[in-house]
């Protein structure tokens, strides 16, 4: 009768161990794929702001040479609002990542739902204003509205621009950036000169064209801003 030899136990080689499926990889690839998603969408939205602001710079410096002047202040309107309403609206669409990425914070909270507020009442009133419905007083108020919203939006700053560095090595410190502080500057002056033409201290257009010239500049200065540290991640 024949008998046949078992087989030894197979015993592993000391310092190897059998490889099992981990979900850590495909979490961080998700986490990774989410961030790089998140940064483009706000770079789409950043780039949108920078075009939206330097149109209205062009617009409203049209306007102060005394061509078609009143056209021009509600179309700077318009483009001013669009720019606010792209931005905030890119960060709102992936709200849920970057809440995930820099927290719940106040200040961006504010910031972006005042962006979205002010960009579509930015919008009806400019559009209000072009079609000569109340016009002397529809530019001062988007010009309060539109400034109020740049200065939460200069304070929301630092949080966007930390999308850009999620991920990086180095520690990233929460500093208000100088594009942030222009930006809060250029909207108080909007603000006041919107106040003062509401008030009729001095030529209606004229202040509010100078309220959109500066928070074009405002819309230029911080765009550009964001939209540079979103590419040099990319690039990276």
């Amino acid at each position: 009768m024949a008998y046949t030899t078992p087989d030894p136990p197979s015993v592993s080689e000391p310092g190897h161990e059998p490889t099992r499926p981990s979900g850590n990889g495909h979490a961080t690839r998700k986490a990774t794929h989410e961030r790089v998603t998140t940064a483009r969408v706000a770079t789409a939205g950043t780039s949108f702001e920078v075009l939206a602001g330097a149109g209205a710079i062009v617009l409203a410096i049209i306007g102060l040479t005394g061509y078609l002047s009143l056209p021009m202040a509600a179309i700077a309107t318009i483009a001013v609002g669009a720019g606010l309403l792209a931005e905030g609206g890119a960060i709102a669409a992936r709200w849920s990542s970057v809440m995930r990425q820099v927290g719940a914070r106040r200040e961006l909270e504010g910031g972006i739902g005042a962006e979205m507020f002010a960009g579509i009442a930015g919008i009806v009133l400019g559009i209000l204003a072009l079609v000569h419905v109340l016009p002397m007083a529809l530019l001062p108020i988007a010009a309060i509205v539109l400034g109020a919203s740049v200065v939460f939006g200069g304070v929301a700053e630092p949080d966007l621009a930390s999308l850009a560095h999620e991920g990086d090595t180095e520690p990233v410190t929460r500093e208000m950036p100088r594009p942030s502080g222009a930006m809060m500057l250029a909207g108080v002056g909007a603000v006041v000169l919107g106040i003062l033409a509401l008030l009729h201290v001095g030529p209606i257009v004229t202040l509010s064209l100078a309220a959109m010239l500066a928070i074009g500049a405002a819309l230029l200065l911080g765009g550009s801003m964001l939209t540079a540290r979103f590419a040099r991640r990319f690039a990276a």
